[in-house]
């Protein structure tokens, strides 16, 4: 039959790997990496003045530095906000451009029908439309 008691059945069956707490000094067996790590640091409880010593000393570096990571992420985030921006005004601007030069396009290609059209009336024709229309102005 097992003892009820942890610490009693730590000593009777594992006296090899009983290890005591730094807190209260009760038996128990280290059973896996997470338990070693759990004694590791009840181990640092009496290095724990020595730890708030040193927190004490380096603490508030560490705030003034908190304090600045902060203001750095504000300034990021800000950074980050104007570039979206941006980005979507450049692309705005560069589809405001292609529009701008499918429209110069489609104007010259008339342009250009146009002068052909011109090109093929005989020029005594346009001799004649010409001094109609300074006939029409001078009355």
């Amino acid at each position: 039959m097992l003892p009820q008691d942890k610490a009693l059945e730590a000593e009777i069956f594992h006296s090899d790997s009983v290890k005591r707490c730094a807190e209260c000094g009760a038996a128990f067996v280290p059973r896996s990496k997470q338990a070693r790590a759990i004694e590791t640091t009840l181990n640092a409880g009496r290095k724990k003045e020595e730890a708030l010593a040193m927190l004490k000393k380096w603490f508030p570096q560490m705030e003034n530095f908190s304090g600045q990571l902060k203001k750095y992420k504000v300034t990021i985030n800000d950074l980050l906000e104007e570039n979206r921006k941006l980005e979507a005004r450049a692309k705005a601007c560069e589809n405001g451009k292609t529009k701008d030069t499918m429209e110069r396009a489609k104007l010259e290609s008339e342009l250009h029908n146009i002068q052909r059209v011109l090109d093929r009336i005989p020029p005594d024709v346009l001799a004649e439309l010409k001094r109609q229309q300074q006939y029409g102005k001078d009355r």
